[in-house]
């Protein structure tokens, strides 16, 4: 182990600097009795949480297997949601969408619409409301799946957009925005994820093959003197 953090490439860039600090708290790293039974019960403590969550997670997939199936299916055809993200989304909104009026007000209730503070006619802030404790998280935490995903580049190509004018965080932001409403919309019409307002993929564009006359037009804009070439061209045609 002192071998690999002696190397300098494995060390974080931004800790470079602290290389000698690092290998002096790798070797001195000396464990008497006291802290390694609190160590051990450390360990303990978090093998029984991850075995917890994982029957909690199998016991939330056999709840919903016999009556949002579909749903979950749905779900899942959007990019950077999987089942485990499916079966939270549901659990948080449900599956029936006709109890918020429209998409705006789905958003708004997950607190991923700016809230509207404004007072004598000057907007104090744009800051997102604090509301969707648990689902706002798992939201944005889908986005970046989303926008990271190379099989669909679909939410990637609006976030790239968005940051030409915008944080990093508030473009994030404006994707789960745009997912919770795409989530509205597929669970109230039983559609699958299906874009038709963004063409992420264009059609390869047909180049123009290259005649005389243009070439030595492309040479001309060049700063060539063509003179030459053009009275040379008849010989070259008759030839």
């Amino acid at each position: 182990m002192l071998a690999f953090w002696g190397n300098s490439k494995h060390i974080y860039r931004k800790a470079k600097l602290k290389t000698d600090d690092i290998l002096k708290s790798v070797r001195g790293c000396a464990f008497d009795d006291a802290q390694r039974i609190k160590l051990t019960l450390v360990k303990d403590h978090l093998a029984r949480l991850d075995v917890t969550i994982a029957n909690i997670e199998e016991l939330m997939f056999q709840c919903t297997q016999n009556n949002y199936t579909h749903h979950m299916n749905l779900l899942c055809t959007l990019p950077g949601v999987d089942k485990l993200a499916a079966v939270q989304i549901l659990s948080e909104i449900g599956a029936d969408m006709s109890v918020f009026e429209t998409s705006k007000h789905l958003t708004s209730w997950a607190g991923l619409s700016p809230r509207s503070d404004e007072s004598a006619g000057k907007r104090k802030s744009k800051r997102i409301a604090r509301a969707g404790t648990y689902l706002k998280p798992l939201l944005i935490q889908c986005a970046w799946a989303a926008v990271r995903s190379k099989k669909e580049p679909y939410f990637a190509t609006k976030y790239y957009r968005l940051i030409r004018r915008k944080e990093k965080k508030k473009a994030i932001v404006a994707i789960a925005r745009m997912m919770l409403t795409c989530i509205y919309q597929m669970l109230s019409t039983g559609e699958t994820f299906n874009p038709v307002d963004l063409h992420t993929t264009q059609s390869a564009k047909r180049i123009p093959s290259m005649t005389e006359d243009t070439a030595i037009s492309f040479l001309a804009g060049l700063g060539y003197d063509t003179q030459l070439i053009r009275s040379l061209k008849p010989l070259v045609a008759s030839g």
